[in-house]
């Protein structure tokens, strides 16, 4: 029995997305783990996740490394820290218009 197993990490959706495409192009089914999350603004926070079967993982990694047009490849490295949010500043507003 197949079991499935982390190919990678992305920072974004649409760079999972790109390199999902490219290895379904090659015949290399993959699935996205936690897509949503990164969507909503989740980021650094929680990376998509690439699956792929454990026996497509050998062959999808040297696609990935040998394909220099291809999508940048999965973070295998930690993920950078989040930058640090910058202070909240209220918003200037215009006094309403005299009646």
């Amino acid at each position: 029995m197949s079991a499935l197993v982390e190919l990678g990490r992305f920072q974004t959706r649409t760079e999972a997305e790109l390199t999902r495409l490219f290895l379904a192009s090659a015949g290399i089914e993959s699935v996205l783990f936690d897509a949503e999350m990164n969507s909503y603004g989740w980021g650094p926070m929680m990376p998509v996740r690439m699956m792929v079967l454990d026996e497509d993982l050998d062959l999808a990694r040297s696609l990935l490394a040998e394909d220099d047009g291809a999508p940048p490849g999965p973070r295998s490295a930690a993920l950078p820290l989040p930058a640090r949010p910058r202070p909240h500043r209220p918003r200037r507003t215009r006094p309403p218009p005299p009646i």
